[in-house]
């Protein structure tokens, strides 16, 4: 799925790890203060860096967003894939 991209945020303690390539991008991130904005309130929390450095990860309500994501994909999926056998096959 998609959302398993962000999954590397989805850590349940607050340690801090390092971010996918991904995140580095100022896109990216101009990408999920946009989302934060529409919904207006936040997706990732993230931590400054310190004695144990700096991190981030999925606030509770975007892994549960990703998570219906998914769900809407996997259903999409299935009815594109009945769609499909039944024209082609």
């Amino acid at each position: 799925m998609a959302s398993e991209f962000f999954w590397p945020l989805d850590m349940s303690k607050a340690s801090p790890f390092p971010l996918p390539q991904f995140f580095h991008s100022f896109k990216a991130w101009g990408q999920i203060k946009a989302m934060e904005g529409q919904l207006g309130r936040p997706l990732v929390v993230k931590q400054s860096g310190g004695t144990g450095g700096g991190g981030a990860r999925l606030t509770l309500e975007a892994r549960e967003l990703l998570a219906k994501y998914d769900r809407l994909i996997r259903g999409l999926k299935e009815k594109v894939d009945g769609k499909f056998k039944g024209i082609f096959l």
